[in-house]
């Protein structure tokens, strides 16, 4: 799944990564499509969200298009609001890492526990073990971030001769996914975010 998901960033990477830059954010911020959705503009959660970046119906409509849904899950789209959204949740949490979680799983959520349990970063969230905290989705996401731009800028290192084989028989209309979430298991502790 990994593989298909390198693929299918290598053309939109580029735009992301320079709407990011404009916007002042990390450039790392641009491979949480590989966790959300592995780079799928056609994926579709069991709860309605959909395109690269997951957005559910109520977020894709108010950043989006109100009546238009079939604009919804334009990855150009998305990412553009990807990066509003980002902006607004690092403005109101501790670090990039509470920031990222909270795409995963709310702003509000992520910002109450921050504040009942006075946690200053990512480490203090994930190391919770009280009943109102964040499952194992939420506890995984920044581990499955870190881990999807180590595996994407060592890809080379990785895959080798197995990623080039596929970018010749690559099909960009590939099926749909199951699963957003999963392919990645392990978490990388010491990726810097700049």
């Amino acid at each position: 799944i990994f593989l298909m998901a390198l693929q299918r960033s290598k053309y939109l990477l580029p735009h992301i990564e320079s709407v990011f830059k404009q916007q002042g954010l990390p450039v790392a911020l641009a491979r949480i499509p590989f966790v959300e959705s592995s780079f799928n503009a056609q994926a579709l959660s069991k709860i309605g969200a959909v395109g690269i970046w997951q957005f559910t119906p109520e977020t894709a409509r108010e950043l989006i298009h109100a009546e238009q849904e079939h604009l919804w899950s334009d990855p150009l789209r998305q990412t553009k609001s990807a990066a509003r959204l980002l902006k607004l949740y690092r403005s109101v949490l501790p670090d990039w890492g509470t920031a990222i979680t909270s795409y995963n799983s709310g702003v509000g959520r992520i910002r109450r526990i921050v504040e009942k349990y006075k946690i200053s970063n990512v480490s203090g969230l994930v190391d919770l073990s009280h009943n109102d905290t964040l499952g194992f989705a939420g506890k995984n996401f920044y581990s499955e971030f870190l881990a999807a731009n180590f595996v994407e800028a060592y890809k080379e290192n990785l895959f080798g001769q197995l990623l080039h084989s596929m970018e010749s028989s690559f099909d960009r209309k590939t099926t749909r996914l199951n699963s957003s979430h999963g392919y990645i298991s392990y978490a990388v502790f010491f990726l810097k975010i700049k």
